[in-house]
């Protein structure tokens, strides 16, 4: 997080911060259903994770970012190496503020239509994997995903 960014500074404290990881999520239109007389709704899939945050030191601080370069890097068709020398990185390092969360809770919601029929869900999931928009067929392979780890 940016240093410049003043929520940093209630990592300090001892109170507990909710952090929420937003999954796919799309409408469904009742004209996907064999059984119309129902309402839209929203399937969705989020985690809301609750603990108590922490601020890491230089170290750990350093070892996030390289980690974190890595990571998206390594996927790139040409990745970037941090061209930095110590003291450049070292610079850069305090215009941020790197935490870490002790997670105390997890609760997890995956709203995918399984209260609908088998012959629903099917006709719900093609409709999700031929829609417009990218997050219907986000969703779709979200529930495909799942339905084959199952």
């Amino acid at each position: 997080m940016a240093r410049a960014n003043e929520q940093w500074k209630q990592f300090a404290s001892d109170h507990e911060v909710l952090c929420v990881f937003s999954g796919p999520h799309a409408y469904i239109s009742p004209s996907w259903y064999e059984q119309q007389h129902t309402v839209p709704t929203w399937n969705y899939a989020v985690v809301h994770v609750y603990g108590k945050p922490s601020i890491v030191d230089e170290a750990q601080l350093k070892q996030i970012v390289l980690d974190t370069t890595a990571k998206y890097e390594s996927g790139m068709p040409q990745p970037w190496k941090i061209p930095l020398s110590e003291k450049e990185i070292g610079q850069m390092l305090k215009a941020i503020i790197g935490f870490k969360i002790d997670v105390e809770r997890v609760e997890a919601k995956f709203k995918l239509g399984q209260n609908r029929s088998q012959e629903d869900q099917e006709k719900m999931l093609r409709n999700l994997q031929t829609a417009p928009d990218d997050e219907s067929r986000a969703l779709a392979k979200f529930i495909h995903a799942r339905r084959e780890r199952n």
